[in-house]
């Protein structure tokens, strides 16, 4: 009678960078008796496991049996595909400057990516907020060999303008005054019109007015930095007489108004037969 000994085959594995999950082993060695055996499939990260290839096999293959009754040494190769990963952006308000994009997916193997800043009128980029950042980042770069999801938010500083005036002369009535700056978020800002004395306000002319303008109102989600310069109008002043049943000499006037910049005037006495001027009251 013959005896026979199982003969002990190798299986060898090439996880080209993986691993096998925590507890999991594959089998080294098999004989002709042994029961079948699935595989185990490794992991590794950035990466999706897409199938062995190896004894046997035309193809990658997920999920790789040996058949009890099975013979020969095996040898076995994990193949790997880079995960991809998504980018996603929160541009809260803004967008990206003409001809720039940011990536919306990577893997691990993508090489470093440094993110472009939005923009925003009205507003200073104040930097991203998001995965892996403690603090608002004006640079962000996500490494070449980084892993996960990742989700980014744009912050806003409202962009300070200037409001400079000229009153030409005049001055704001007493508790009044006129804002300096605002911003894109100010609430809408209605002037104060300034006084003058010998004139009146014939309004602004500045950013924005094509014409001197009695009421200016600079809206809410206004920009840019803004100037404006008061105009006036010489106040027409009347000039009344009592002759007192005198007349002026033929030829004589005196004038009916004024204003401030007027030349000095020197007015004509009148006559009345029977009496001498005795001067002017008034």
């Amino acid at each position: 009678t013959a005896t026979w000994t199982p003969i002990t085959y190798t299986l060898s594995y090439d996880l080209a960078g993986g691993a096998l999950p925590e507890g999991k082993t594959n089998p080294e060695t098999y004989n002709i008796e042994s029961d079948a055996i699935t595989l185990n499939n490794p992991e590794r990260v950035g990466y999706t496991f897409t199938g062995w290839t190896g004894t046997g096999l035309e193809a990658a293959t997920m999920e790789v049996t040996i058949a009890k009754g099975s013979i020969g040494d095996r040898s076995y190769t994990a193949t790997w595909t880079p995960t991809a990963y998504t980018l996603t952006y929160d541009l809260a308000g803004g967008a990206l400057p003409e001809g720039k994009i940011n990536p919306v997916t990577y893997n691990i193997e993508s090489d470093a990516i440094t993110l472009n800043n939005p923009e925003r009128v009205g507003y200073t980029f104040a930097g991203w907020t998001g995965t892996g950042l403690e603090t608002a980042t004006m640079e962000v770069t996500i490494a070449k060999g980084s892993t996960g999801d990742r989700s980014f938010t744009a912050t806003w500083t409202p962009i300070t303008y200037t409001i400079t005036y000229d009153l030409a002369g005049g001055a704001l009535p007493e508790g009044k005054t006129n804002p300096e700056s605002f911003t894109i978020e100010s609430e809408d800002i209605i002037l104060n019109n300034p006084v003058r004395t010998g004139y009146d306000f014939a309004g602004w002319s500045g950013t924005g007015l094509a014409e001197a303008t009695m009421e200016v109102k600079i809206a809410k989600g206004s920009v840019e930095n803004r100037s404006y310069t008061a105009t006036w109008t010489p106040t027409t002043y009347t000039l009344t007489y009592d002759l007192a049943g005198g007349a002026l000499a033929e030829g004589d006037t005196n004038p009916t108004t004024y204003t401030i910049e007027s030349d000095a005037i020197t007015l004509k006495s009148p006559v009345r037969d029977g009496y001498t001027f005795a001067g002017w009251t008034g």
